[in-house]
């Protein structure tokens, strides 16, 4: 029934987001945090949009790619706000997570530019090392994870 259901949805997914899909579907992504995320997105997006609206909003595999790690990051930054273990008031908080979640962009954005002659990493290796420079920052900031992810028997999260 799962294969029959996912073959279902992807068929009606635009190209734009094969490498996405491909990377749940051959499940390559090792977090089960962004594994998890990424599939409550897409999930969302396929039952929000029709694939003409789609394919707008995304116009390449590179710009979908980067809201993919965007919305993975971005959910990592709100359960923080919501359910962080924080010493501080609330306004604060959401003011340094902000501030965690633009400087992991900036340096994502940053660190793409400068290694642009190597080409594109695999999608399961770009997610990984965006979200983990994220926790870095974010551990950075604070002194510790506000939101620590349950690790399993083989140390990913």
């Amino acid at each position: 029934m799962e294969s029959y259901f996912y073959n279902a949805v992807v068929q009606q997914m635009p190209h734009c987001m094969d490498t996405v899909l491909a990377a749940l579907k051959n499940r390559t992504i090792r977090c089960s945090f962004c594994n998890e995320t990424l599939l409550d997105y897409i999930g969302n997006l396929a039952d929000d949009f029709c694939t003409m609206h789609l394919s707008a909003m995304f116009e390449s595999k590179e710009a979908f790619i980067e809201k993919c790690i965007e919305a993975v990051c971005s959910h990592y930054i709100i359960l923080c706000g919501a359910k962080g273990n924080f010493e501080l008031a609330l306004g604060d908080i959401n003011y340094y997570l902000g501030v965690c979640e633009k400087a992991a962009k900036r340096r994502r954005i940053k660190r793409r530019s400068d290694e642009i002659y190597l080409g594109n990493l695999p999608f399961p290796e770009e997610l990984s090392r965006s979200f983990s420079e994220l926790l870095f920052i974010v551990s950075d900031v604070f002194g510790y994870l506000p939101l620590k992810l349950q690790v399993d028997d083989n140390g990913l999260f």
